[in-house]
Order: C-alpha cells, then sequence, then structure tokens
C-alpha cells in the first residue's frame, strides 16, 4: 500500500486544458517541469529505484500555488504508483504516454521507460493538447513557438537512447532557464478550442 500526502489543487492535465488559465514557461510551466523532474530522479535514485511506469498529466497533482504568477514551487504527487509491481492498464487514451518497450512487452525496460512518458507531458506543457501516437512514432514538437532547447530534449526525452533525470533536470535547471528568460520569453502556451480533452481524463 502507498500513502500520498494530501493536497488541495487539481492535476497538471486539467490545468493544460483549463482556456482560463494563463500558461507560459517562464511563470509557471518550467518550475512544473523541474518539480516533476526532481520527483522522479527521487524515484530513481533510491537503494532499489522505483519506476512509475504510468507517469501522464492525469498523475501529477499540482497545488494551487501553481496559477500564481510567483516563486512558489508546485506541490507534485505522484500517484498511480501501484503500478511498478503489478500489470500496467494500457488502453487507447494512455497509451501515447507509455514508452514503446512497455507497450511491446519487452521485459527489459527501465528508468528510461519514464523518461519517455516525461517527455511526452513536456510535449503537453509545450501544447495543451492531447498526445497521439501515431505508430511507432511520437507527436512532433512546435518548433516554431518553443525555444529549441526544450524541443531538443523533447527529442532526448523519447529518443531510443535516453537521458537519465539527473541530466534532464540540469538542462531545464540551466539551458532551458536561460532560454525562457531571454528576451524572446515567456512563451505562452494557449488551449486550443478543438482539443478533446474531456473524452479522456
Amino acid at each position: 500500500c502507498i500513502v500520498n500526502e494530501f493536497s488541495e489543487g487539481q492535476s497538471l492535465f486539467s490545468i493544460l486544458h483549463n482556456p482560463t488559465q494563463n500558461l507560459t514557461w517562464k511563470d509557471n510551466l518550467l518550475q512544473c517541469a523541474i518539480d516533476i523532474c526532481e520527483g522522479m530522479l527521487y524515484l530513481h535514485t533510491q537503494h532499489t529505484p522505483i519506476l512509475h511506469r504510468a507517469l501522464r498529466s492525469q498523475n501529477i497533482w499540482i497545488s494551487y500555488y501553481f496559477c500564481l504568477k510567483s516563486k512558489n514551487t508546485a506541490k507534485i504527487n505522484f500517484l498511480d504508483l501501484a503500478c511498478i509491481s503489478a500489470d500496467l492498464p494500457i488502453t487507447r487514451e494512455t497509451e501515447a504516454w507509455i514508452a514503446p518497450e512497455i507497450l511491446t512487452l519487452n521485459p527489459n525496460y527501465s528508468e528510461k521507460s519514464d523518461v519517455y512518458s516525461f517527455g511526452i507531458v513536456l510535449w503537453e506543457m509545450a501544447t495543451c493538447a492531447i498526445p497521439r501516437r501515431n505508430g511507432d512514432e511520437s507527436p512532433a514538437f512546435p518548433s516554431n513557438t518553443m525555444p529549441i532547447i526544450l524541443e531538443d530534449l523533447y527529442y532526448d526525452c523519447v529518443s531510443e537512447v535516453r537521458p537519465d533525470f539527473a541530466f534532464i533536470l540540469n538542462k531545464l535547471k540551466t539551458r532551458v532557464h536561460k532560454a525562457v528568460e531571454s528576451q524572446m520569453g515567456p512563451y505562452p502556451v494557449l488551449h486550443s478550442p478543438a482539443c478533446n480533452c474531456s473524452s479522456i481524463e
């Protein structure tokens, strides 16, 4: 039995698909990505590494501080951790977040499978859209609206050879942070009115 600390707030999915939210990478999304990364790094660096295997925006809980333009850090709770030792339920609605090696029932999955899922969460945070799997291909990143370094990090996460969360965290705190704080920022993300998000959460 795994018990999560109670947290007031809502899922990252709900925030990303709320048209009334004013989301930018400078004001809140970068810090959210850092918090998620730190949480996953903690799981993976335990004496016996803990794999999440169900990391997606519906399973990331954000405190109300996230919606404020301040330096408060988002409070993340990771749900569905019971899936680390059980059969992972895969549906048409959730398969886009799941690493290819898990979808093909490859028994040699590892911490890098969570890195793939994190990459898809980054894509969600850059598009406010629902990821869809096109065969073996991951969704294309919106390179015309987001910093190049964030695009590079996304493709690192969803490639066959993926970095670990320590590498990702360092890049988020340095090069991505520098990019979103530049004059090109704040990199707002708008929810598409055509998004069919109500059918998935």
